[in-house]
């Protein structure tokens, strides 16, 4: 078996080629993983980071912003760039396989407990992202039903040490094997109750941080305080079911900005966490009532000061349960009209 030169293939080539251009600036000194969203946002250039985060890793950003980059990154210019594309996909380079000795992408593998993912220099990328996303990760999947493998290019957003969630809303491959589900035992109601069932973990063991925290720094008023924890978890499921319910309807995420920007931001603000509700005009308040945002956090605060009396707490305990219930008759059927069952 010939040696490939797999060298020839390494992103840091085209880094240094593009900051040799002028088109990458380069920054030295160390940088916080939440600083480095803030210097790729509206950076009209790639951006390397030589010592980014606790690790001091070197991370690239924006390297494919341009058209000039991408020409740059082909061995072209800016003309010759469409030309460059069109022989590439008239004639494509075929895949060789090597060792796994020799592949770069063998080098360093982790797996049980030493596989952090949380150890990498994952951040913010944009200021409403829900969490810190790979931009350009490579995920493996295998079919369980007919045993062929997939491998995309896709954001992949951390949510743990060792798992991550990917963007199934637009068409691809995995999505379709995704959809497969339906062809097993598994009900399209079932699918989604699984959906809900680990947000509802993910919501409990986040809560329970929280009121470990609240505890430890002595600010707890109130033995009612316990009872926040279910109280949390049924916000979280007043807001995840409907949500969820929606989200399987869409084709693709770019309504999932609309709804950070015009839906989550306002709830935010609406909620009398950061200022009490007699501060906004009296024609706005009773919209913020009305808000489940705003039931949450009253049902929770009162139970952290011990102030909550019985009759508010069945109010909002049962607007966010309605709410709940809601959202989960309504994602009963988009699944299933969305899995053709």
């Amino acid at each position: 078996m010939n040696r490939i030169d797999t060298e020839a293939f390494r992103l840091r080539h085209v880094v240094e080629h593009l900051a040799e251009a002028g088109e990458c600036e380069v920054h030295d000194e160390p940088v916080d993983l939440i600083d480095l969203g803030a210097r790729l946002d509206c950076n009209a250039k790639a951006v390397w980071f030589r010592a980014a985060g606790p690790e001091r890793a070197e991370v690239a950003g924006n390297v494919m912003g341009s058209r000039r980059r991408l020409a740059l990154a082909l061995g072209t210019d800016e003309q010759g760039f469409p030309a460059k594309l069109r022989e590439g996909i008239a004639h494509p380079i075929a895949p060789v396989e090597i060792p796994a000795s020799d592949a770069p992408v063998q080098e360093v593998v982790l797996t049980g407990a030493e596989a952090d993912m949380a150890k990498l220099p994952v951040h913010l990328q944009h200021a409403l992202d829900g969490a810190p996303y790979v931009s350009a990760g490579i995920d493996f999947a295998r079919d369980p039903a007919t045993g062929l493998t997939n491998i995309g290019c896709r954001r992949l957003m951390l949510r743990g040490p060792r798992s991550a969630g990917i963007d199934l809303n637009a068409p691809s491959d995995l999505r379709a094997i995704y959809i497969a589900a339906q062809a097993t035992p598994l009900r399209p109601a079932d699918i989604f109750r699984g959906h809900l069932l680990f947000n509802v973990i993910r919501i409990t063991m986040n809560s329970a941080v929280y009121l470990i925290v609240m505890w430890a720094f002595g600010v707890v008023r109130s033995p009612w305080v316990i009872l926040g924890l279910p109280a949390a978890v049924l916000l979280g499921l007043a807001f995840a079911a409907p949500a969820a319910a929606w989200a399987v309807t869409l084709e693709a995420e770019t309504p999932f900005n609309y709804v950070m920007r015009f839906g989550m931001v306002p709830l935010m603000l609406f909620s009398a966490t950061f200022f009490p509700l007699s501060r906004l005009p009296g024609w706005m308040q009773p919209v913020a009532y009305a808000t489940p945002l705003w039931h949450g956090v009253a049902l929770c605060r009162g139970l952290s000061l011990g102030t909550l009396t019985p009759g508010a707490a069945a109010i909002h305990v049962g607007y966010l349960a309605a709410l709940a219930a809601i959202g989960i008759w309504a994602g009963d059927r988009t699944y299933r009209r969305r899995l053709y069952v």
